[in-house]
């Protein structure tokens, strides 16, 4: 498992991409609001990255492996979104049970975008559109629809889409654009 290069200031909450561990040196300011002397967290979470290497380390040719791979991408995409609608839900709410009841009437991809959308006033198609993430919510929606046949039928037929190039796409931009999803609501004032 290797770790993404970015990290996530504690001070305003940024996710930033530091590849030459240029911030790890606490004196050094953050480039997002220029805090010194506060931890920085590698992001995204151990959870997240630990789905990624699995996905990695999987040969997309072997049915089964791709199988596990599709789970896992669905999976780790869902992981990223609850993680940046809580955020999202805490800048409305004051308390952890309203949080909870809150996300938990909000269950599922589509439900959580539209509550991403509603929280944020912002429009998460627009948004990755405007970002030069174009095909991200139709490969995000293909893979899931995938999952959902595998978890629920334990198979799934053949597809339209090319499933291993979908399943490196979403690998290779999902932690670019979770960055861009945070960021962008991190901006929004709490009510």
């Amino acid at each position: 498992m290797k770790l993404t290069g970015y990290n996530k200031c504690q001070h305003c909450g940024e996710i930033f991409k530091d590849a030459n561990h240029n911030t790890a040196k606490l004196n050094n300011p953050s480039p997002c609001c220029g805090a010194t002397n506060e931890s920085r967290h590698h992001w995204p979470t151990l959870d997240v990255l630990i789905l990624i290497g699995l996905v990695e380390k999987q040969n997309l040719d072997d049915f089964k492996e791709r199988k596990v791979a599709i789970v896992f991408v669905a999976t780790l995409l869902e992981m990223l979104l609850e993680e940046t609608v809580t955020k999202l839900a805490y800048k409305h709410c004051n308390s952890d049970t309203a949080v909870e009841a809150l996300l938990d009437s909000y269950q599922g991809r589509q439900k959580r975008i539209a509550l991403f959308n509603k929280l944020s006033g912002l429009k998460m198609k627009e948004l990755l559109n405007n970002n030069g993430f174009t095909d991200y919510l139709f490969w995000w929606e293909a893979i899931s629809t995938l999952r959902n046949k595998i978890v629920h039928q334990g198979f799934y037929a053949q597809t339209e889409i090319d499933v291993n190039m979908t399943i490196r796409n979403l690998l290779n931009n999902s932690i670019d654009v979770f960055a861009l999803l945070n960021n962008e609501s991190n901006l929004l004032q709490a009510n």
